[in-house]
């Protein structure tokens, strides 16, 4: 199944939509849906289910999903939250080595404390809100979520396409010397087959998913820490400042100072 690599410039998104419709696409982010009005039709590895109004999805990192109308009822109300996991320091370790087989939580399921929680975050400006809020708000959410969820090892899910392994394994190792030959030895395939791959899956080739992933890194440290913008570069798994600055601006459109300057107004 063809799919489409989002790159999300945000660490955190929330929204309320509508008819919620979305062809197969994959990102590093975490999301979370729950339906509010009628029902939604979810494709995910392993999944063809139809939710109803006070259901959730979740989809766990660099799995693919999509979105669509159901036959009997062609509108929906959806409240969508897309975050970067590795804001949950007791998460993260959970969404690099484990998956849901069916990774949907009923209505008669779904605990009052989620429900208060997506509702306050519905209410908050997350441009002005404390992000320390916000994630308090997330970590509750997904607490709830999981405990609801049976979590069995990434390597008993099965998915259309090996492609998933190489993102999980970019994802743990992005701030090293990776290569397209790297990361195909590691996989034990070809390097042409490899981007082949992220040609025709997920219409993205190989570096710029790994710059994404560099970069969304760097922006944490920018954010977080006093250190160097020369070191966040190296830390991150660029070769050079040059390289880094380059690579920082194609993503977000701005510098890397510029970038620490306005997060930490906005912080």
């Amino acid at each position: 199944m063809k799919m489409t690599y989002e790159q999300r410039k945000a660490s955190f998104d929330f929204h309320t939509t509508s008819n919620l419709v979305f062809d197969s696409h994959i990102h590093k982010q975490l999301e979370i849906v729950y339906v509010n009005e009628g029902e939604l039709h979810v494709l995910a590895p392993n999944i063809n289910e139809i939710l109803s109004s006070g259901d959730t999805f979740i989809a766990f990192p660099n799995t693919l999903h999509s979105y669509g109308y159901t036959d009997n009822n062609p509108s929906n109300l959806c409240s969508l939250v897309i975050c970067d996991f590795e804001w949950f320091d007791d998460f993260s370790a959970i969404m690099n080595s484990m998956c849901s087989k069916f990774p949907i939580v009923r209505k008669d399921k779904i605990h009052k404390d989620f429900l208060y929680c997506l509702d306050s975050i519905s209410q908050i400006d997350a441009d002005t809100a404390d992000s320390k809020l916000i994630k308090g708000y997330l970590s509750v959410m997904l607490s709830r979520i999981l405990s609801e969820l049976t979590l069995v090892p990434l390597a008993s899910c099965v998915y259309d396409n090996f492609i998933h392994e190489a993102l999980v394994y970019m994802g743990k190792h992005f701030n090293e010397k990776l290569t397209l030959s790297s990361v195909s030895n590691q996989l034990g395939v070809s390097k042409y087959h490899l981007s082949h791959c992220f040609a025709t899956s997920i219409n993205c080739n190989f570096n710029e998913y790994l710059n994404s992933l560099r970069i969304d890194h760097a922006k944490k440290l920018l954010f977080t820490t006093n250190k160097q913008i020369t070191e966040i570069a190296f830390e991150c798994g660029f070769d050079s400042a040059c390289t880094f600055y380059r690579a920082f601006k194609d993503v977000c459109g701005t510098t890397p100072r510029q970038y620490r300057c306005k997060s930490l107004e906005c912080g």
